[in-house]
């Protein structure tokens, strides 16, 4: 009999360490879950191994009573960590990000709160960063618009929707996009002088844009870059090409932004006052550019 829960035991073990490290990578309410379902299927085998079964059968009902503790800790953990993302993000509410909105009544009790004037403003003049930078684009979009609300707990707070009928995938394109994602926090820079922290996000996207056109273009333009680096050296230059592809960008639209303050401000204002501006009002201050 002992050779016998040896060798069950072990035959167990070697499935467990398998799925360990799936298990490992889950939320933990998940990985809970997963963990009673290995459960359940050990028991549901022992009928199938009658030696075993006769070893364990007397004590089927005090594992039935921790599987059923282990499905309620399993079940508290996962509504407390939704309780505590919704006083999380009630408390930190006025950073950018991409977070999900939180469901239920929560969503409605933070959408009834606003921003303050000046945080919206600072929000608007990103946006319209974003707006005027299309002037730049060889390739303008068919229709365009840009919005920003005042409520507390939506993400994103903003943003810019351009529609192609086409969209170019060329490099002039990508070029013109990446200056795009550089625009919000330029003009954050050129009408306060300092870029708040939640611009990250912008910059996150500039960067994976940035690495892709390296990666295709990067040589015909004489950047020296390395698409996979095997050491710090590779990777150091490619950290400096990315400095200096960035540098090379915010002063074109740096450029565009300083020569067309006022139609920044404009913009920015329209959007403070309005929430939006429309497709046709947005391609007017666009071809009001110099």
């Amino acid at each position: 009999m002992k050779k016998e829960l040896g060798i069950y035991k072990a035959f167990w073990l070697i499935v467990w360490h398998k799925v360990q490290s799936a298990i490992a990578a889950l939320p933990l309410s998940v990985g809970a879950a997963t963990s009673v379902g290995a459960i359940l299927v050990a028991i549901c085998l022992f009928p199938a191994y009658p030696p075993l079964y006769e070893v364990i059968e007397p004590h089927l009902g005090f594992i039935e009573w921790c599987w059923k503790a282990f499905v309620v800790i399993a079940i508290t953990y996962y509504v407390l960590i939704k309780v505590a993302r919704i006083i999380t993000m009630s408390q930190h509410n006025d950073g950018f990000g991409s977070a999900q909105q939180p469901p239920g009544v929560a969503v409605a009790v933070l959408h009834n709160e606003t921003i303050d004037r000046e945080t919206k403003k600072r929000l608007s003049v990103h946006e319209s960063g974003h707006l005027l930078s299309y002037a730049l684009f060889d390739v303008k979009p068919i229709e365009i618009n840009v919005w920003v609300t005042d409520k507390k707990g939506v993400n994103p707070r903003g943003g810019v929707s351009p529609k192609y009928s086409i969209q170019p995938e060329n490099k002039s394109f990508r070029w013109d996009q990446m200056c795009c994602f550089l625009a919000g926090v330029v003009a954050e820079a050129v009408v306060y002088k300092r870029v708040e922290a939640g611009s990250e996000s912008d910059m996150k996207v500039w960067e994976s844009l940035a690495r892709v056109y390296l990666s295709n273009w990067g040589l015909e333009d004489g950047y020296s870059w390395f698409e996979n680096p095997s050491n710090d050296i590779e990777a150091g230059i490619n950290l400096k090409t990315l400095n200096n592809l960035r540098s090379k960008q915010w002063i074109r639209v740096k450029k565009l932004l300083d020569d067309n303050l006022d139609l920044l401000n404009n913009a920015a204002e329209l959007l403070v006052i309005n929430g939006k501006i429309d497709n046709s009002r947005c391609f007017e201050l666009i071809e009001a550019t110099r």
